[in-house]
């Protein structure tokens, strides 16, 4: 598409509008002549912006992929096409254009000194050593992940160099920070992949990433076996003791790790687009996979640790939901219910009203730190109002007062703040599940929580944190009358706790993340439709590996219309070796009335399931 004015001249200047590039292997990206892109998994990888340093200096290079997180904005980018009645493009942060950005200051370079090379290690806990050089920029955030899990993160915005770059000054040398990380590794292969960005955090290095391969532990000798000791002799009473982005020049492959720069770092002077490059790329798994078989992972018998927070009593009265608590405390049920079975401990933090602040979750996610280790699970559930603004997602705490944009960007819980907390829980297996709700005061002046702003927004939120998240926004109707004595959302998960694995999964007697996820995928844009007139699209980001979240257990309220759908249930349950039978049927049991025999039929199952 194009678009342009009638010069003095008369002939008509043509500058497009949006810029679409197609791989021969299927990726791609979309950008805009300021520089907003989408693109497909791996297809921001595919360009980059030449930086001119200068007469006889060596170019620098800044990918597309790098700028992610200032500049993916699918919501712009579909307003080229489809028009902007939301007008997006009048907010802050969509005014700025890539060449300003990249002009303002490089990100630094990273590299590990010690180890340099990737390793195997035989205990879990290693220390990882880096420098981060600045290249003009700055140095901002750092974050470390390990296997695409943000697991630590820190700013160094007022170090020296910082303050050179902010005051738009040159430091006479190359200045550098060295951090020294511990970090927690599980069996296997473990990628540890470290980022810096400038001051500004708008522009991310090329990744260092290493590889350590924790070795299974070695087998405890057994002891010798002994013999018998023999009978004493006749004459005697004395026994016998018998696992950088390519430049233009490169394939793309994983970046190589950065050795320091020999040259002094200058600013940018002047950015060209360059062609594209192209190269193979790996093919992806659908967001919502069917699951695979899950009972590998129950090998390990973990803790499951729970963070549900729910605000109906906002300090704003515009602001007052109806369902919010209720529905945190019925999460809490179902996951304590389905759980025991299936974990060694379920602990349970639970936040509601005014104990939703940011000092308030600050501190529940301390305590949630003192006891996960790393094979633990990690759930957290958000409930209350939710804001999408420059491509980002805020979620309101109960003291917010809204006054305008800058409230929301100043006050509310941001992704830096789900970012920094998820970060210190050490859990490879997490979780995020948010219900939230877009007022109908804030409809006027900003985002609804939904559309291309709500998928730009979410799939920033799980790139940043590593952690699987499923969210849902309600509209003001559903939110106020509810559904089934729930917000739909929360409503489906409750169901799907129970009824996914066999509806949208292998039926092995676990509820699975990702049949969870493809439950609440088809159920909840059907529920809405059917009940409201509309479609509410879940965002579904899956990350990682499949785990179970539950066992499939018996409804609490037995019949004599549905015992026999019952009891195939705990077949399953059984066939699949979950422990804790017996206190199913003391629950089962008990619910159950004489009429047509269903006493003397749960007797006989307990007995046709009493282990050998």
């Amino acid at each position: 598409m194009e678009s342009g004015s009638a010069p003095p001249s008369g002939n008509r200047q043509i500058t497009p509008i949006l810029t679409l590039f197609p791989t021969a292997d299927g990726e791609w990206i979309a950008w805009t002549p300021g520089g907003y892109f989408a693109a497909s998994a791996r297809g921001a990888r595919q360009i980059g912006y030449s930086v001119n340093q200068g007469p006889a200096k060596k170019a620098k290079y800044v990918s597309v992929d790098q700028l992610y997180d200032r500049f993916y904005r699918p919501d712009l980018v579909y307003t080229r096409l489809h028009g902007d009645p939301q007008k997006l493009w009048q907010q802050k942060e969509a005014s700025n254009d890539v060449k300003d950005v990249i002009s303002g200051g490089l990100a630094p370079r990273i590299a590990f000194i010690d180890p340099t090379a990737d390793a195997a290690v035989d205990r879990p806990i290693v220390n990882v050593h880096a420098n981060v050089m600045d290249q003009g920029g700055g140095i901002g955030k750092v974050v470390w992940r390990v296997n695409d899990t943000t697991v630590a993160t820190d700013s160094y915005a007022d170090s020296s160099m910082s303050r050179l770059a902010a005051a738009g000054q040159k430091s006479l040398k190359t200045e550098l920070i060295t951090l020294n990380q511990q970090l927690t590794l599980l069996p296997g292969d473990n990628t540890v992949e470290l980022v810096a960005y400038n001051k500004r955090n708008e522009i991310a290095s090329s990744p260092a990433v290493l590889t350590f391969t924790v070795n299974p532990p070695l087998p405890t000798p057994q002891p010798a076996a002994q013999a018998a000791p023999a009978p004493p002799p006749i004459i005697s009473t004395a026994p016998k003791v018998s696992p950088p982005i390519p430049r233009p020049s490169e394939s793309v492959a994983e970046p190589p790790t950065v050795t320091p720069p020999s040259e002094p770092a200058v600013a940018a002077t002047t950015v060209t687009p360059l062609p594209p490059v192209v190269a193979k790329a790996e093919p992806l798994p659908s967001p919502v996979p069917l699951s695979p078989p899950v009972k590998e992972a129950v090998s390990i018998s973990p803790t499951l640790h729970l963070l549900v927070v729910g605000i109906n009593r906002y300090r704003d009265k515009a602001l007052r939901l109806q369902y919010a608590v209720q529905d945190g405390q019925a999460i809490t049920e179902i996951i304590r219910w389905t759980g025991a079975p299936l974990f060694r401990d379920v602990r349970v933090i639970q936040l509601f009203d005014d104990q939703v602040t940011i000092k308030g979750l600050e501190q529940a996610f301390r305590q949630v730190k003192e006891t996960i280790v790393p094979q633990d699970v990690f759930m957290l559930y958000l409930a209350g109002h939710g804001v999408t603004l420059d491509g980002r997602y805020y979620f309101l705490p109960q003291d917010f007062r809204y006054y305008n944009e800058e409230a929301v960007r100043k006050n509310a819980i941001n992704q830096d703040h789900l970012q920094s907390w998820l970060a210190d829980i050490p859990a490879r297996k997490s979780l995020v599940l948010i219900d939230t709700c877009e007022s109908g005061s804030f409809s006027q002046s900003m985002v609804a929580m939904r559309g291309m702003a709500e998928k730009t927004a979410i799939a920033k939120l799980t790139r940043a944190t590593g952690r699987a998240t499923i969210v849902a926004s309600t509209d003001v109707q559903p939110a106020a009358e509810g559904y089934q004595g729930h917000r739909v959302f929360t409503y489906v998960l409750l169901q799907g706790m129970r009824h996914a694995d066999a509806q949208y999964g292998n039926r092995d007697g676990y509820t699975g993340l990702f049949e969870l996820a493809a439950y609440v995928n088809d159920q909840v844009p059907a529920i809405t439709m059917n009940a409201f007139n509309f479609e509410q699209i879940p965002q579904v980001h899956m990350v990682g590996m499949d785990f179970p979240i539950g066992v499939v257990r018996v409804r609490e309220k037995i019949t004599s219309q549905n015992w026999r759908s019952d009891l195939v249930q705990v077949l399953l349950i059984r066939e699949s070796k979950t422990t804790g039978i017996a206190s199913y049927f003391e629950a089962f049991e008990s619910e159950v009335s004489a009429k047509d025999g269903l006493k003397l039929r749960c007797k006989n199952v307990k007995l046709f399931l009493r282990e050998p």
